[in-house]
């Protein structure tokens, strides 16, 4: 787009649209760009902002090697619409769906990425990393020897090196 008055570019874009317009112009405060054809001026779609939430670092506190997590796109937004879907993926693969999803993580460091569509098709996209740590604390056993009744508490430790429990 070129000011007229100065012959400087003061905004670069692409328009695709299907609808015939004569004049294009920037709102007052330079957020939105619109078009009038004829007398209806309309605004272009601006698309949905996504946030995933903060990063969280969970332990997997049963020791069954995952944990469930809470994921949050409470914060995700749309200027000019709103938010139809909500669709949450590891490595392009779908785990979840709305905007405050629980799921079970495997012990390890996860990349999940939050997509959110809006009424008009535009799509934002954000990332959380979830870590899941180990479960570090043992379990307690306890163990009753006949004929004195006499109890034994231990915690049960790993061998390094070794597959024996």
């Amino acid at each position: 787009m070129w000011d007229i008055t100065t012959g400087q570019q003061i905004h670069s874009f692409s328009v695709t649209s299907v609808v015939p317009f004569d004049t294009l112009v920037w709102t007052s405060d330079g957020s939105q760009l619109v078009y009038s054809a004829g007398q209806s001026p309309a605004a272009f779609v601006t698309p949905p902002i996504a946030s995933a939430g903060p990063n969280q670092t969970v332990t997997d506190d049963n020791g069954n090697g995952s944990e469930q997590v809470a994921l949050d796109g409470f914060g995700s937004s749309d200027p000019d619409g709103t938010i139809v879907s909500y669709s949450w993926s590891e490595n392009g693969v779908e785990i979840a769906a709305g905007v405050n999803p629980q799921v079970n993580l495997n012990v390890g460091v996860h990349t999940v990425t939050l997509t959110v569509t809006d009424d008009a098709g535009a799509t934002g996209i954000d990332e959380v990393v979830i870590t899941v740590n180990p479960n570090t604390t043992g379990a307690t056993i306890t163990i009753t020897v006949p004929p004195t009744d006499e109890t034994i508490l231990a915690t049960p430790t790993a061998m390094a090196g070794s597959d024996s429990h």
